[in-house]
C-alpha cells in the first residue's frame, strides 16, 4: 500500500495508540505508561513493518523518558528507513503531561513536532456551542493553546 501511495506523490501518516489491557490497566496503572507503553510501541512499529506497514510519519503517543523516545525513533528508522519522522499525539492529555511529552520528543533526533488535537480546541468549542463564547473566544483560545504547545516544543 505504501508503495501505491508513494508512486502518487502521497505519504503515509500513521497514528499508533497502544493502550492497556484491562489486565495491564489492573497492574500498572498509571505506570503502564511509562513503564510497558515504550517497550510495546517499539514491538508494534517493528511488527506493522513486518507485515509491509511502512508510513513516512508515525504518530505516537507521548513518552516521559528521552531513551524511550529514541528507542521509537530507532524502531520507526530500522531497515534502512532513515527519512522516517516522528510526532508527538496529544491523547487529551493535560497542559503539564503535553507539556513534558513535547520538551522530551523536542530533544530527540526523528521527531518532528506534534499533532495536538482535542487538548486544543475541545474545551472551547464546548464553550462556543453551549453559549459560553463567541466565534471570536474559540478562535483565540485555540490559537493560544496551539502557541502555547509551539513554543513549548521550540524552547529545547
Amino acid at each position: 500500500m505504501t508503495g501505491e501511495l508513494h508512486r502518487a506523490g502521497r505519504r503515509l501518516l500513521l497514528e499508533l495508540l497502544v493502550p492497556p489491557t484491562p489486565e495491564q490497566h489492573e497492574n500498572l496503572g498509571d505506570d503502564y505508561d511509562r513503564a510497558l507503553r515504550p517497550p510495546l510501541t517499539e514491538q508494534v512499529i517493528t511488527d506493522m513493518q513486518g507485515a509491509g506497514a511502512a508510513p513516512d510519519i508515525w504518530k505516537i503517543e507521548g513518552l516521559d523518558l528521552a531513551e524511550d523516545a529514541e528507542r521509537v525513533v530507532a524502531a520507526a528508522r530500522q531497515g534502512g528507513r532513515d527519512d522516517v519522522r516522528c510526532v508527538v499525539l496529544g491523547r487529551d492529555a493535560d497542559q503539564s503531561q503535553l507539556d513534558r511529552w513535547l520538551r522530551v520528543a523536542a530533544g530527540v533526533d526523528g521527531f518532528h513536532g506534534f499533532a495536538i488535537g482535542r487538548t486544543i480546541w475541545e474545551k472551547p468549542l464546548l464553550a462556543h456551542v453551549r453559549g459560553e463564547l463567541d466565534e471570536t473566544g474559540v478562535v483565540d483560545q485555540v490559537a493560544t493553546a496551539y502557541q502555547h504547545y509551539a513554543d513549548t516544543y521550540h524552547s529545547v
